[in-house]
């Protein structure tokens, strides 16, 4: 097994493998595009003569990574590489054609670029003007035909853009929004991962909202017909996350945003997407309505292939925002706050933070007005509590179990049980019962009284 532990030790180690392998290898693309603008990047696109997949395999078996062939029919390879909590991308292409031919057939100018991996003093391939566009800040398309042989690239030129700090340059922009409704022929696993490449940037709401001018945003996701307040909502998401950082909590609140839901993907990510998606199936009432259908934003996760996990989790967030409206009029009582965590079921925190940013977007972005402000400092309070000494208000320890009732008191498995732990549990968040024993006595009243009635 080759050893490396940062990118320059990988291509070295992948260089030795190839050298014994193949008689030509070419690096291309992002890699030397990030080399050329000082940028830090874990993924390496190479190009072979042939045998991609094969050689791709073989090098994972060398590497000691997972090898997943990406691309059968056009062999395309890629090897996902982890070392000390990091992830890298090796990814093997078939040529097609010669060298050039095969450049002419990549998405932008500034991803058409080529360095000859075994020569040592190897100059910078540039037949279409990259270095160019990457001095200009300019995402290009090499054709008309890239948007036509990979609809995708009209996503991935946008998020391009949002993450370099580049524009789309005028001719692209035309033949993108000639070509946005051929989003819809993209599968929806492709389609899903990079539109959570666009949401995982910040400020990612202006990406969308030049997805929006072109066209591309509503083929993608044609659920979005009333777009204006759901991307208010999103970008007062992304303004409202700065004010808390001076919060003491607020590296708690960024460690669990950045727990991870499926593949790359984050709670930050799926709380950006359900602030995009969060107004599905309810009026345009504000405050949200409790009786919120979430089906419709259920639908549109599940056809995006997102994990059921993810789909519940969304589901969640859009619920627990009416739920939290109220609870920022006044000091909730430590009984509100318990009850509002158990209805959100692990979307708690997310549904306070949408609920923050609905409100932000209805008054229109004035962070100066009295009702955001108030909502702010209590949406403060609120998570304060749920990551510091309060925690117990919201997840009181536990006192008795359903074994526990059932050969105490001779019950069934059943409701009857659950409600009765629920009764617990509230009786300790107000303070009533701190131990096992007062815990038995109120059980003891619980069934006496349901047993009177």
């Amino acid at each position: 097994m080759a050893s490396w532990l940062e990118t320059a030790g990988l291509i070295e180690s992948v260089r030795l493998f190839l050298r014994e392998h193949t008689p030509q290898t070419y690096i291309v693309g992002g890699y030397l595009r990030d080399q050329l603008l000082g940028r830090e990047t874990r993924d390496i696109d190479l190009l072979v003569p042939v045998n991609a997949l094969p050689l791709g395999r073989q090098l994972a078996d060398h590497l000691g990574g997972s090898f997943v062939p990406l691309d059968e029919e056009r062999g395309v390879a890629r090897i996902v590489l982890k070392a000390e909590g990091e992830r890298y991308l090796v990814d093997l292409s078939q040529m097609r054609g010669d060298l050039e031919a095969d450049l002419a057939r990549r998405d932008f100018t500034i991803n058409a670029l080529a360095m000859n991996l075994f020569d040592p003093e190897a100059h910078l391939i540039d037949p279409y003007g990259g270095q160019h566009d990457l001095k200009e800040r300019v995402v290009r398309a090499l054709s008309k035909e890239a948007f036509e042989d990979d609809p995708l690239r009209l996503l991935r030129g946008v998020r391009l853009a949002g993450e370099l700090g580049f524009r789309v340059e005028s001719r692209t922009e035309e033949w993108m929004r000639r070509h946005a409704s051929l989003i819809i022929t993209v599968s929806p696993e492709r389609s899903r991962d990079e539109l959570c490449k666009i949401l995982a940037l910040e400020g990612s709401g202006a990406s969308l909202r030049y997805l929006q001018r072109t066209g591309i945003l509503i083929a993608a996701l044609p659920e979005l017909k009333e777009i204006k307040h759901s991307l208010d909502t999103l970008e007062s998401l992304e303004s409202t996350l700065p004010t808390l950082r001076e919060w003491p909590s607020f590296s708690h609140l960024l460690s669990h945003l950045g727990q991870p839901t499926a593949g790359d993907r984050s709670r930050l990510m799926l709380l950006k997407l359900t602030a995009l998606l969060h107004h599905l199936g309810q009026a345009d009432k504000h405050p949200p309505s409790k009786a919120l259908d979430t089906s419709s934003l259920g639908r549109v996760l599940r056809r995006l292939r997102f994990a059921t996990l993810e789909v519940r989790l969304g589901q969640r967030i859009a619920l627990g925002n009416p739920l939290a409206w109220p609870l920022t009029l006044k000091t909730p009582a430590p009984l509100d706050l318990y009850r509002f965590f158990r209805e959100t079921k692990g979307a708690g925190v997310e549904a306070l933070l949408l609920s923050l940013a609905d409100r932000l977007a209805t008054l229109k972005g004035d962070i100066s007005s009295p009702e955001w402000q108030g909502h702010l400092t209590s949406t403060r309070v609120i998570l304060s509590g749920y990551f510091g000494e309060e925690r117990e208000w919201i997840f009181p320890p536990t006192l008795l179990t359903g074994n526990d009732l059932q050969r105490r008191f001779h019950l069934e498995p059943g409701p009857l049980v659950g409600h009765l732990l629920e009764a617990v549990r509230e009786a300790q968040v107000e303070g009533k019962v701190r131990s096992r024993e007062e815990a038995l006595k109120l059980v003891e009243e619980v069934l006496l009284r349901e047993r009177t009635d």
